[in-house]
């Protein structure tokens, strides 16, 4: 990977990877997120008792428990389910500004006021619209890529020594979670695979504005851990999570601000089985291939959680 893309300030000792020790657990009532409420009062990341229900099971995932399990050829190595956060140079990739301008936004430093309205002239959704934006804007694809080329990838692959083949997400998922009166939740409790990604796709979050933690995305570090904890990075930091089996989701954002952040999923070609689609789903994110040089893991200086 191309040096430049490191940002020193971010690295342990040159590393692309530094980790950071997250907040205090949270306890919470799980029958009430599925439902989009939070239990009790989370200003504080303070430990609670979690008073669980049994939530109600989705299509995807009574699906998931009558259809085969995914035959990689390779399976995933463990160190890939913990969290992780990466380092990159926010202002050499300059995600935010590409965003800024698919959004009719004079520059990066307004993100955090940009209100996510229904396009008054085709009456689509956000979702819709901005995934078409981001799609066809060749300066944010051009940006995006190399992020992936020089960052994410390399990275990913090497914990899969001799593995050259990268598949990535395309486009990213472009989220604006917005600061209402009421506060309001974005989208509702759930870990990726009951949406038919597999176990070997790795979740990454990278936010293009500052948050906090009623603004950022939460989850769990092990599946049905219930140990609810914010993804606190800031701009130039991704967060390494294992979204198929780790259950996550978002607070009513009561800053006052707008969350404006990237979501994608990358994955080494021989850790997904190409021909396993669970039925019933009916979006699946395109999964483009990369072809990178191949990566030892003595070349990508890591520093792994506990």
């Amino acid at each position: 990977p191309s040096q430049p893309a490191l940002v020193a300030a971010c690295t342990l000792s040159g590393s692309l990877l530094q980790m950071r020790r997250s907040s205090s657990p949270l306890r919470l009532d799980v029958a009430a997120i599925a439902k989009g409420v939070l239990a009790g009062k989370m200003g504080r990341t303070t430990a609670m008792t979690s008073t669980v229900g049994a939530a109600p099971m989705t299509k995807g995932q009574r699906s998931l428990r009558g259809y085969r399990e995914p035959a990689p050829a390779r399976p995933l190595p463990a160190e890939l389910r913990s969290e992780a956060v990466l380092c990159f140079d926010a202002r050499r990739f300059d995600l935010a500004g590409a965003v800024a301008s698919l959004l009719g936004l004079p520059s990066a430093a307004v993100l955090e006021t940009y209100v996510v309205e229904e396009d008054s002239i085709s009456g689509r959704s956000f979702p819709k619209s901005v995934h078409d934006r981001v799609r066809n804007s060749a300066e944010f694809v051009e940006r995006y890529e190399a992020l992936i080329r020089e960052v994410v990838g390399p990275h990913l692959l090497s914990f899969f020594p001799g593995d050259t083949l990268l598949l990535y997400q395309f486009p990213p998922t472009l989220r604006v979670h917005c600061s209402v009166d009421p506060p309001k939740v974005l989208g509702r409790m759930h870990s990726d695979s009951q949406y038919g990604h597999q176990a070997g796709e790795i979740n990454f979050w990278l936010p293009l504005t500052n948050v906090e933690e009623t603004s950022t995305l939460w989850a769990e570090s092990a599946p049905g851990l219930e140990d609810w904890r914010p993804f606190l990075v800031a701009p130039g930091e991704i967060k390494r999570f294992h979204g198929c089996t780790c259950r996550h989701l978002t607070r009513a954002n009561g800053t006052g601000r707008s969350r404006v952040s990237l979501d994608f999923r990358c994955a080494a070609r021989s850790a997904v089985d190409a021909e396993w689609q669970l039925p019933g789903v009916a979006h699946r994110h395109e999964m483009r291939e990369m072809q990178l040089a191949p990566v030892e893991p003595d070349e990508v200086a890591l520093e792994r959680s506990e």
